[in-house]
C-alpha cells in the first residue's frame, strides 16, 4: 500500500488546531495558507488564512483513516461514492508551487448544477447568459430561444462562468 493525499473536512476555523494535532500524531499533513490584508475600523493588518476554508490535507495509508477521524476538529474525509477521494501528489505540489511563486491569484468557489442560470465573466462571450450543463467532461452553456424553438450551445471553461443571482 502506498501513501496518498486525502482532504479532511474540519469544523469551521479549526484548520490550524487540526493541523497541530495531526503533527503531534506524526501524520504528514498540509494546510495551504495565504496572506491577506485585513481592514478594521482603526487599523490594517496582514493575516494568514487557509486557502481552502475547513480543509486540511493528510498523506496516509488508506487504512489509517480511523486514526484521523478520531482527531478533535475532524468532521470527515472528502468522499465520492462512499470512497475517500485521493488527491494526486501533483495537485498538492501545484498548490505549494503557486503559493511559493507569489503570483497573484483569486480563489473562487462556484457550485453549479445542470439547469442553473449562469453568466460568462471572461472572454469574448462575456455577459452572455444561459443554462449550465455538464456534458462528457466539458462545461456547456445553452442559450435558449424558446419562442423560436432553438437552443444555442457553446462549450466553455467552467472557470469562465459564474452563477446568476436570482432576484
Amino acid at each position: 500500500m502506498d501513501l496518498h493525499w486525502y482532504a479532511v473536512y474540519t469544523r469551521p476555523r479549526s484548520e490550524r488546531k487540526v493541523l497541530s494535532l495531526l503533527e503531534e500524531n506524526k501524520v504528514e499533513s498540509y494546510l495551504p495558507l495565504i496572506r491577506e490584508l485585513r481592514q478594521w475600523s482603526d487599523r490594517k493588518k496582514w493575516v494568514e488564512k487557509p486557502l481552502f476554508s475547513s480543509y486540511v490535507f493528510v498523506r496516509i495509508l488508506p487504512n489509517q483513516d480511523l486514526k484521523i477521524r478520531m482527531i478533535d476538529g475532524v468532521i470527515r474525509f472528502v468522499t465520492f461514492a462512499g470512497e475517500m477521494v485521493v488527491i494526486p501528489d501533483s495537485q498538492i505540489q501545484d498548490v505549494k508551487n503557486l503559493l511559493a511563486s507569489e503570483v497573484p491569484f483569486a480563489v473562487e468557489k462556484y457550485t453549479f448544477k445542470p439547469g442553473d442560470l449562469v453568466e460568462v465573466v471572461h472572454g469574448r462571450l462575456k455577459g452572455m447568459r444561459g443554462i449550465f450543463e455538464y456534458l462528457q467532461g466539458s462545461s456547456r452553456i445553452m442559450v435558449s430561444f424558446e419562442k423560436l424553438g432553438y437552443n444555442l450551445c457553446v462549450n466553455i471553461s467552467r472557470n469562465h462562468v459564474k452563477p446568476v443571482k436570482s432576484k
